[in-house]
This record gives structure tokens, sequence and C-alpha cells, in this order.
């Protein structure tokens, strides 16, 4: 027989996933209505909804996630969140560009991709070789005002 906790957890996961889901969608419609205008009439009902549905399935899904909170699992180490801005900057960078496909800007492109990943690289290396020297500001009272 099923408890009526694990249900709760079940239907809450199911929410949490439809809400990703949704959220995808949701976003493609957006981007094919600017994309292609000629599409735009077709998909007006179906972006129309996805907002809905994406924000009944988060409120529902938030609603039935356990209230105890899990342990966190700490702060990222150096070498993610320094790999990880480099990341976002890199892809940021490529739609910017890539907006408009042409020759030269295909060009720009690889060098963005190519730049982003050497950079990624030596973020990581150097923050593996100083992990201990990167982190949070100390300063050392002494005794000067």
């Amino acid at each position: 027989m099923i408890n009526r906790q694990s249900l709760t957890r079940g239907v809450g996961k199911i929410c949490d996933s439809m809400t990703l889901i949704v959220a995808g969608a949701w976003l493609l419609a957006t981007y094919l209505t600017y994309a292609n205008p000629q599409l735009a009439p077709a998909l007006k009902y179906i972006g129309a909804g996805l907002p809905i549905a994406f924000w009944a399935f988060y409120l529902l899904g938030s609603f039935l996630r356990p209230k105890v909170d899990p342990p966190s699992p700490g702060d990222p180490s150096p070498r993610w969140s320094g790999v990880a801005v480099v990341v976002a900057t890199g892809i940021a960078g490529a739609i910017f560009v890539a907006r408009s496909p042409t020759p030269t800007n295909y060009v720009i492109l690889s060098a963005i991709v190519v730049g982003t990943l050497v950079v990624a690289a030596l973020v990581w290396r150097f923050a593996t070789n100083h992990a201990a020297e990167i982190g949070e500001a100390r300063f050392v009272n002494n005794g000067s005002r």
C-alpha cells in the first residue's frame, strides 16, 4: 500500500520535472515566435498557456516538496566557480555573435569557442595551484587606523 508521504514525494518530483519540461517548451515557443514570425499565429495559444502551466507545476512542486532542508553541499571549489564564470561568459559572447550568421561571424564564433576553452583550462590550472590562496577576504588587524 502506498502511504501519503511517498505519494506526496513522488507527485512533487513529477511536478518538479514537469516544471523544467514546460519551461523548455515555453522558451522554445518564444524563440520560434521571434525567429519565424509566420509561426506566431500557430504558437499564440500554446505560448499563452505555457506560463500558466509552468507556474502551476512550480507552485504545486514547491508545496509538495519536503519541508526539511537537506544538508547543504557547501560552496563550490574555486576551480568550478572560476570555470563556470568563463564558460558562461563564452556562451554569452557566442550567442551574441551567432545572432547574425555571416562568414566573418563564423570565424569570430570559432575564436570565441576556442578562446573560452583555453581560458577555462588556464583558470582551472590556476585555481588548482592556488586553491589555498583563493577565497573570502581575510583582514589582519595590525593596530593602525
